[in-house]
């Protein structure tokens, strides 16, 4: 059977990220569905400012942007009183911060801080028996500095801090904590990791998981909450 054609989405090598391509793919889905997407090209940014962000860009969805506050901050960096916009179609949910949001105020405010910063990625390294895995953790403690250096290879910004290990049986599990300046840092994170395991890899015998039971991507995790996960603040009020 012969396969059919498939319909490419209109893309422009040269500059994909100007009104007119993102006004020929929306004229390309009305072809192909029929649906309209007159709204979808009501924006008021230039689309070349989204290189990087998004691919094969046709508009903007709009969403309804309610207002609550002013909530006090005595912060390191904020301080005073702040509204805050918020973005939601749930009935009530913002009448209820705004309530939250004047009871803290009218109480003295939240004083904030980040307790701890640190972004990880945990693989673990196999081995035949627990004494191997021992003597390649002491190797790690040894080697952190060319560890380091690899892994920072692959970025401007983010910093291998430390490497902290867990040891279960032949398995020794690695979690490398980074800062990651003002990006969450997944991606960064994600990508420095094979560059330093590599280095790794070479010791361990048996093999290597990428991410082991310690790596909890983009979900809680006891791990996380006691160890952190990117910036961990805390905004307490008496």
């Amino acid at each position: 059977m012969a396969e059919e054609a498939r319909t490419h989405i209109p893309r422009h090598t040269d500059n994909d990220y100007t009104p007119e391509a993102a006004a020929e793919r929306r004229a390309f889905v009305r072809a192909q569905t029929g649906a309209k997407l007159d709204h979808l090209a009501r924006y008021s940014f230039d689309p070349s400012m989204l290189r990087g962000n998004i691919e094969n860009f046709i508009g903007v969805a709009q969403v309804p942007i309610g207002l609550a506050g002013p909530l006090r901050v005595q912060g390191e960096h904020a301080r005073g009183d702040f509204y805050v916009p918020m973005a939601t179609t749930e009935g009530t949910l913002i009448a209820s911060y705004n309530r939250g949001m004047r009871v803290l105020t009218e109480s003295g405010g939240v004083k904030t801080t980040i307790v701890e910063e640190a972004m990880q990625r945990s693989p673990v390294f196999i081995f035949d028996d627990a004494l191997e895995a021992r003597t390649f953790g002491a190797w790690v403690r040894e080697h952190f500095a060319p560890i380091k250096a690899a892994a920072e290879a692959t970025t401007r910004t983010g910093r291998l801090q430390s490497i902290a290990q867990f040891a279960i049986g032949p398995l020794r599990h690695l979690r490398f904590n980074y800062t990651t300046g003002d990006a969450a840092g997944q991606n960064m994170t994600g990508k420095a990791g094979p560059n330093c395991s590599g280095r790794l890899r070479s010791q361990s015998k048996i093999g290597i998981a990428s991410r082991g039971r310690l790596s909890r991507p983009r979900v809680s995790a006891d791990d996380s909450q006691s160890g952190g996960r990117s910036s961990s603040a805390a905004a307490p009020q008496r």
